[in-house]
């Protein structure tokens, strides 16, 4: 089976591509940055979620599930310039949503982060807690 996964580069989502890897998955890495610590024998393709060539990219590459990781990352940066953050966040998971739909994937994992429950009540924080995102960040 294949997966693509979005952000497969960074920190987690190269933990996650090495997990597929050994589960006999078919791994193709879309991601804006280099490859680095992308783990062989996935494959790797430099590309935005922002960039019109996502769908063709999904749709040539036709995998059964995505698991979208992508995202600006900073929170601080999110507060400096909220509107790229939209972009990125918003706009490009947009992106992966319906260029995944033209390629008819089967299902889509999007990843968050503790972030949209704002300052943690109790940890480990239940994906039940109410939402409480205190920047654009957390918001997207």
């Amino acid at each position: 089976m294949k997966v693509l996964v979005t952000g497969g580069a960074g920190f987690i989502g190269s933990y996650l591509v090495e997990a597929l890897i050994r589960a006999r998955y078919q791994v193709l890495v879309v991601s804006d940055g280099a490859r680095g610590s992308v783990p062989q024998p996935a494959r790797f393709l430099k590309l935005d979620v922002l960039s019109p060539k996502l769908r063709a990219a999904l749709v040539n590459f036709a995998p059964e599930y995505v698991c979208h990781l992508a995202a600006q990352p900073s929170v601080q940066n999110s507060i400096s310039d909220p509107v790229h953050d939209a972009e990125v966040n918003i706009v490009g998971s947009l992106n992966v949503i319906e260029s995944a739909r033209a390629a008819h994937v089967r299902k889509l994992l999007f990843v968050s982060s503790a972030a949209v429950y704002g300052e943690a009540k109790e940890l480990p924080t239940s994906e039940e807690a109410l939402l409480q995102p205190a920047s654009p960040y957390a918001l997207a």
